[in-house]
């Protein structure tokens, strides 16, 4: 009715608070650039550009929010994401340190021809499309 308990059974590891050393995000800040340095030293310019020009802050719970361009960056971070993740824990000596990221909103670039621009300005001044019923106007698309 007992169950039998072994003695050579592992317990399962956790986080204790030596493994969680405090850190400023200066220090944070310096890690980053070492790994991104490093890994412009592999030749990997897209990654490196992603972990350069991203914004970044950390919250007091030591998560690390990146704010990214596009989803090819997400999915370049997500393969890179145990590795960045394993050596800033290492380097700063604390194994409660995640990585999220968010897209940010980027405006679309709109290519328009003379018609679409003053189509478009006539929209926003009404005022332009009268003068140019007003005086017969002809523009010339």
């Amino acid at each position: 009715m007992n169950p039998t308990v072994r003695k050579g059974a592992k317990k399962k590891e956790t986080v204790t608070s030596d493994q969680a050393e405090d850190f400023t995000f200066d220090q944070l800040k310096y890690v980053w650039k070492e790994y991104s340095l490093a890994i412009r030293r592999e030749k990997r310019e897209s990654m490196y550009s992603t972990l350069m020009n991203s914004n970044m802050s950390m919250s007091s719970d030591y998560q690390i929010h990146l704010e990214i361009a596009n989803e090819l960056q997400g999915k370049e971070l997500e393969v890179e994401k145990v590795e960045l993740l394993g050596f800033i824990r290492a380097k700063l000596k604390n194994y409660s340190v995640g990585l999220k990221y968010s897209l940010i909103a980027t405006e679309k670039m709109e290519i328009l021809d003379s018609k679409g621009i003053f189509d478009k300005l006539a929209a926003e001044n009404s005022s332009l499309d009268k003068f140019r019923k007003l005086f017969n106007l002809d523009i010339e698309f």
